[in-house]
């Protein structure tokens, strides 16, 4: 990743997963692998033993018989006793994600919105956890992630309900796949939207392009082909095209350069950071990755 412009990772971590992929010991030593490349560290804490996303947030399984307060206090020392541990391994994450996906609540059915009070316990929880496993080490900056219909009105109902709970968090984080949520001129029009209502800084954290034909995608927005070509214009961010047609010579460069300039031209309090083309990465841009496989 970071011989193509990367300088970000983004790792999951699960509770108590079986087998023990993604859980805290695993994704500590892909950090250590990740700091070695000299790549900076987000943590996506799911807070289950598996996926979570807009569609499950599955609570783990030694929690499902607690309490809400019991469950609340372990969340908090889940998330302290893993951040602490990378701490301990010299790999405080400069960034973490409380929940993954959060679009209907967390930790279901006792965080599922609309229970905004039970749900605001549990980010309340994890944010606390995250200050007080770092210790002395710098503050990781908080991230919530939005996995809505991209849609600016979804966004203000999402983080105006959050602003009411007093919740803190540093950055806005959206998911981008545009059969759920729209098309470039949508997500750009999301991004600017959430940067300069909230004066936040704003990353796409999740995105995904299929490359090869599926079920999912089928009589939906599918701006490339889905094919390993298309899959990789998509992550180039490539011109807007439906899958029969041809790409003309020079549309692909002059698409970059609106692409660039329609980022770059809206006027924000918080920094949007989006996925522009490789030659034109700054050095503080997370930029999401190609993905190796369809999207769950």
């Amino acid at each position: 990743m970071k011989s193509i412009g990367m300088n970000t990772v983004r790792l999951r971590v699960w509770v108590n997963p079986s087998p023990a992929w993604n859980n805290a010991a695993d994704v500590v030593a892909k950090a250590l692998r990740a700091k070695a490349l000299g790549l900076r560290i987000m943590i996506d804490f799911h807070y289950s033993d598996s996926w979570a996303d807009p569609g499950k947030q599955p609570t783990p399984e030694q929690w499902k018989t607690m309490s809400h307060t019991d469950r609340v206090q372990a969340l908090f020392d889940y998330t302290r006793d893993t951040i602490a541990a990378f701490r301990d391994a010299g790999v405080l994450p400069e960034m973490v994600q409380i929940g993954n996906e959060i679009t209907h609540g967390m930790l279901w059915p006792d965080g599922k919105l609309p229970n905004w009070d039970n749900f605001a316990d549990y980010l309340r929880a994890g944010v606390k956890g995250v200050e007080a496993g770092r210790g002395d080490g710098a503050r990781p900056k908080i991230l919530l992630q939005l996995a809505e219909d991209g849609k600016p009105a979804s966004t203000k109902y999402f983080f105006d309900k959050i602003n009411s709970y007093n919740i803190h968090y540093d950055i806005i984080g959206f998911s981008y796949y545009p059969w759920w949520h729209g098309s470039l001129a949508d997500l750009q029009s999301n991004l600017a939207f959430a940067a300069n209502e909230y004066g936040k800084d704003v990353i796409v954290v999740e995105t995904a392009y299929y490359w090869q034909e599926n079920g999912e995608t089928k009589n939906k927005l599918r701006p490339y082909p889905e094919t390993p070509e298309g899959q990789r214009d998509s992550g180039a961010g490539g011109p807007e095209r439906g899958p029969d047609q041809q790409q003309r010579p020079g549309q692909e460069e002059r698409h970059r350069h609106q692409v660039q300039q329609q980022i770059h031209a809206i006027p924000v309090l918080g920094r949007v950071v989006a996925p522009l083309p490789r030659e034109q990465v700054r050095s503080d841009h997370v930029v999401p990755p190609y993905a190796p496989y369809p999207p769950r």
